[in-house]
């Protein structure tokens, strides 16, 4: 991975000119332990779940995330596993 990126929160994220559109990034937002890949597939701990986001396990860390509703763009990254969608 070229780019890591490590931000305070969303609008860190959103206020960066400097994330190179060309290339792979992965962002951390810290105050929300959200990750994003490309500024798609943003995964969350399972804490941060709502209606309608994809629940997928961490083969990595053994834990249960999700990708918040309207961000999955597939493929995800090997580690993940999908397994359903968050109903309530």
């Amino acid at each position: 991975m070229k780019y890591i990126k490590n931000y305070a929160d969303q609008a860190a994220y959103d206020a960066d000119l400097t994330r190179p559109s060309n290339a792979s990034v992965v962002s951390l937002i810290n105050a929300s332990k959200m990750v994003r890949y490309n500024g798609v597939n943003v995964v969350a701990e399972a804490d941060y779940a709502s209606k309608g986001d994809t629940v997928i396990f961490d083969t990595v860390d053994g834990r249960t995330k999700v990708v918040k509703l309207g961000t999955l763009v597939p493929p995800l990254v090997e580690r993940y596993i999908i397994c359903g969608t968050v109903s309530k």
